[in-house]
């Protein structure tokens, strides 16, 4: 028993000037985040924003990039359907209709 109270002794010795470091930073955190919480906030706000942004441009970089680069390749595809369904309507079956 004598041997646990030394024991215990001897590691409470230095409590007061850990619980006095534990309170000063505390103190520490409590001053920052009265002082700077709204600016850090408003940084973070900031960076999802611009992330966002960033999204977004991605977004329409590629829609700008398929419309040029895939979709326009097949442009003269559409024009020969749409020339043959033009011909086809038009003039064939159209004239046809008379029969009708």
């Amino acid at each position: 028993l004598s041997q646990s109270i030394k024991l215990l002794q001897k590691t409470s010795s230095d409590l007061p000037v850990k619980v006095t470091n534990i309170l000063s930073a505390i103190d520490a955190a409590e001053y920052l985040i009265t002082n700077n919480a709204s600016y850090v906030v408003k940084q973070e706000a900031k960076g999802f924003v611009q992330t966002l942004v960033g999204y977004f441009q991605q977004y329409t970089n590629w829609v700008k990039n398929s419309l040029t680069a895939e979709v326009a390749q097949c442009k003269p595809i559409s024009n020969i359907v749409d020339s043959a369904e033009i011909v086809a309507c038009s003039f064939i079956i159209d004239s046809v209709n008379t029969f009708w």
